[in-house]
């Protein structure tokens, strides 16, 4: 009888800290887990004229990692790790690219950059 009081007694014990857990948000000090780079846009296919916004930023958009973001040969100001470019595109109708070139400093104090072309194709309105 005591054994299974116990066991219930850990088994709720369990249940209520995986609770508290997932009701609380936690910021991690420290070592980043990985760096990865990342780089999105809103649109891939634009009539004349609109806007398409790039965002790029690091692993998780941190701003440790110091990162210098250049979208279409200009400098972006990084905020929170993450910049964002809008472009207006071309009235006129093809295929058009705008690089992204990020570089940034890796855990052990190493730098490194990632370099990505962003494709976009301007249709004809209908």
């Amino acid at each position: 009888m005591k054994s299974r009081f116990e066991n219930n007694v850990k088994v709720n014990e369990n249940k209520f800290i995986a609770y508290c857990h997932g009701k609380t948000f936690t910021i991690r000090c420290g070592a980043f887990d990985k760096v990865l780079p990342a780089v999105m846009q809103s649109k891939g296919f634009v009539k004349g004229g609109e806007v398409i916004e790039i965002t790029a930023g690091i692993g998780v958009f941190t701003y440790r990692a110091n990162p210098q973001i250049t979208v279409n040969g200009k400098t972006i100001p990084v905020e929170y790790g993450v910049a964002q470019y809008k472009l207006k595109t071309s009235l006129k109708p093809g295929n058009y690219t705008v690089p992204v070139k990020i570089e940034y400093v890796m855990p052990d104090g190493t730098n490194s950059f990632f370099a990505r072309n962003i494709e976009y194709t301007v249709i004809e309105p209908k």
